[in-house]
């Protein structure tokens, strides 16, 4: 993993725009330079781009490929928090409910630690719940 100047460099690096959260953020900035380097490096093309450069915050109406890369990292085998294995059903089930719990989990889980929550995450939630 790369530390928070690392990222910053990578960012300035490739010319990505970084808005006032993400400047902050290093947990944001993964999925950032991630994209770009995947672009770079492996030559991906932009579906797979925008699915890693999304996987961390989500956006209003996501294509299917960037619903489940988001909720594939969110519950892969190694996270245990509260509710994943609920998450995980829900999932199993209906992945557009199951991708609304887990951009509610976070919200709540961002709020209860007094953390902003990104706005493309709150405009990925309203847009699910058809809040357009």
């Amino acid at each position: 993993k790369l530390d928070m100047p690392e990222q910053l460099a990578l960012c300035r690096q490739y010319g990505i725009e970084l808005d006032e959260l993400e400047q902050k953020a290093l947990k944001l900035l993964h999925a950032k330079t991630g994209a770009a380097i995947a672009r770079e490096v492996f030559g991906v093309d932009d579906e797979i781009y925008r699915a890693i450069w999304w996987h961390t915050t989500g956006h209003a109406d996501m294509t299917l490929l960037e619903k489940i890369i988001y909720l594939a990292d969110y519950i892969e085998p190694s996270r245990d928090f509260p509710g994943v294995n609920d998450l995980r059903a829900c999932v199993y089930e209906n992945l557009d409910r199951g991708m609304l719990m887990g951009l509610e989990m976070t919200i709540d889980e961002m709020t209860e630690m007094g953390n902003p929550v990104h706005h493309a995450t709150m405009e990925a939630r309203d847009w699910l719940k058809g809040k357009r």
